[in-house]
């Protein structure tokens, strides 16, 4: 039973991550007003002109994706307390994504070689396409994984 939990974490984990980056960061964030501009007005365009670098993780700049992955966990908490299975896979995830994240930036050779759909969805022709990070369950299952 604690197998399908971490199972079920997982993919809704990713399913999040899928849906956020492609409605919210890429949806809404497009907007200059959005606090959410964060993504595609700086991210995307720091990662490209430097191809795949976006030194701003050094310095943390981005609190807003740690905050919105902790008030997303949260959000969770009344619902999933029982579940604690599902509730901690979320909470590791939430902490692999942001780190695994940080680091195809600051290294993006490795990100290249290890995380090709998150390159393809940076340095690809279609930066509206391979939404997740992780890996792309959801990117396969919504038809959205674009190879460069």
């Amino acid at each position: 039973m604690i197998i399908l939990h971490v199972l079920a974490g997982i993919v809704l984990a990713n399913f999040y991550e899928w849906f956020i980056h492609r409605y919210l960061l890429h949806g809404i964030g497009r907007l200059k007003d959005s606090v959410w501009n964060f993504h595609w007005g700086a991210h995307h365009k720091i990662t490209r002109q430097n191809n795949g670098h976006d030194s701003t993780y050094i310095k943390g700049c981005y609190r807003l994706e740690k905050y919105g992955l902790l008030a997303l966990f949260l959000a969770h908490v009344p619902f999933l307390y029982p579940h604690y299975v599902i509730l901690s896979t979320l909470a590791i995830y939430g902490i692999l994504y942001y780190k695994i994240h940080s680091y195809s930036h600051l290294n993006p050779a490795w990100c290249k070689k290890h995380l090709r759909w998150h390159w393809d969805h940076h340095m690809g022709k279609d930066q509206d396409a391979n939404w997740c990070i992780l890996f792309p369950l959801f990117d396969y299952i919504l038809r959205t994984r674009v190879k460069t």
